[in-house]
């Protein structure tokens, strides 16, 4: 009874720890992806890999112009998330600009 045990045991062990082995090799993991989720944005690691990447590549893009940032970007991701379309004040912002 003692031999089958352990080696229920250490059949288990094995299984558990290749499988996760297994999981660990995939870019994008299920905290990675939760993370993403919840936050909106990659998880600290993600950010200093990607990072150093954009920092290792030999083209690097050039800045563009890009219309002012709104002052609450939180509450402007979150409006147009909910509503599908800019806020009031965001609205205001664009015509003015337009015009």
């Amino acid at each position: 009874m003692k031999q089958l045990t352990r080696s229920i045991l250490f059949t288990g062990i094995l299984a558990m720890a290749s499988s996760s082995l297994m999981v660990a090799q995939t870019s994008a993991s299920w905290s990675e992806q939760w993370y993403r989720a919840k936050y909106g944005r990659p998880s600290p690691l993600e950010e200093a890999r990607l990072q150093v990447q954009q920092v290792n590549t030999a083209c690097r893009q050039t800045a563009t112009a890009q219309a002012a940032v709104p002052a609450n970007a939180w509450f402007e991701g979150w409006y147009r998330a909910k509503f599908g379309r800019p806020s009031p004040t965001e609205e205001a912002r664009l015509n003015a600009q337009a015009r």
